[in-house]
């Protein structure tokens, strides 16, 4: 059994309390510090999001909260091991192509980039450790490396008893840290907590992986779409692309992702208009130049859906005083 590092590294700032809440989505993703996040809308409707964090020197705890179905592709601070999972099981979280399940826990490696697909209501922690914090602790175990200690390409498996105290434990300690008052913050107290997270999210875990051999389809029926947004959806010639029927490709993507192609790629769609229109000068860009941009060419059917997806005209979005920067 490994005992507590004497000292915490020192990565982050200290201090950090965190508690915001957004009506959008693109402006939700300024909230996160040291992430960068682009989070799409896949199904019409209002949104309302939070960001609840804190952290010690070594590890950043985050608790992302959603109101909607999305997409999201994130990247978070550097040099941090990034570990993920989903606090509601009864809503379904998609990642890297497999559903994640009650008592999973995704691993990713520093730099590498998340991308999730939240389907409803989520609720979703999110913890940084620092890969000094997470060698430590691996060589504390008897192993050469981190990755040696959870390979890559696996999601943790915890029991659900254990999960369920570990949300707890987390949830609490967010909520304590952003109270008026915070208790003590000491070294001391953040290095207690770095070294009892981490023995509750590594020790006693069991690997398992993390997609099915239907994820191979799917993922190139997505780059295709991510890459042909402004396009109708062409299903010939997707299926020729990947080599199977186009019922199979179906399946294969409703599986992977939850949700349909055709869903996907219209939602694409909507959330590129927003983002242009938002970056753009309303004095030298207009509405239908940007909606036609992205295929869309029937000006008022699209202006009543633009409006079902975000709740406000797409005018008024392009004239937005005080723009929100998407990155």
């Amino acid at each position: 059994m490994s005992s507590p590092p004497q000292s915490s590294i020192g990565i982050f700032s200290r201090e950090l309390r965190i508690d915001e809440r957004s009506n959008d989505p693109y402006q939700m993703n300024q909230h996160a510090p040291d992430w960068e996040i682009v989070q799409d809308l896949l199904v019409p409707g209002p949104f309302c999001g939070r960001v609840k964090g804190v952290h010690t020197q070594s590890m950043q705890l985050i608790l992302f909260e959603r109101s909607n179905s999305t997409r999201v592709s994130a990247s978070g601070p550097k040099n941090c091991f990034l570990c993920f999972f989903p606090i509601d099981s009864n809503h379904q979280t998609f990642y890297q192509g497999s559903q994640m399940r009650i008592g999973q826990i995704a691993i990713t490696d520093p730099d590498e980039c998340v991308e999730s697909f939240n389907l409803g209501r989520s609720q979703i922690i999110s913890i940084a450790i620092h890969e000094t914090l997470a060698q430590s602790h691996a060589h504390a175990h008897g192993y050469d490396s981190f990755r040696s200690f959870v390979p890559r390409d696996c999601l943790l498996v915890q029991s659900i008893n254990h999960m369920n105290l570990m949300k707890q434990a987390i949830t609490e300690h967010i909520a304590d840290h952003l109270e008026p008052r915070a208790p003590d913050s000491s070294n001391a107290v953040a290095v207690a907590l770095e070294y009892n997270l981490m023995e509750s999210i590594f020790s006693g875990s069991t690997c398992g992986p993390v997609a099915g051999g239907s994820r191979k389809h799917a993922q190139i029926a997505e780059e295709y779409l991510i890459h042909h947004p402004r396009e109708p959806l062409d299903l010939i010639r997707i299926c020729q692309q990947v080599g199977i029927p186009a019922r199979c490709l179906q399946i294969s993507f409703l599986k992977s992702f939850g949700i349909s192609m055709k869903a996907y790629a219209h939602a694409l769609r909507f959330n590129g208009v927003r983002r242009d229109l938002i970056a753009a000068c309303p004095a030298e860009q207009s509405v239908k130049a940007i909606a036609r941009h992205w295929g869309f060419c029937h000006m008022g059917r699209f202006s009543i859906n633009y409006r079902r997806w975000f709740g406000e005209c797409p005018v008024q979005t392009l004239k937005r005083l005080n723009g929100v920067k998407i990155r």
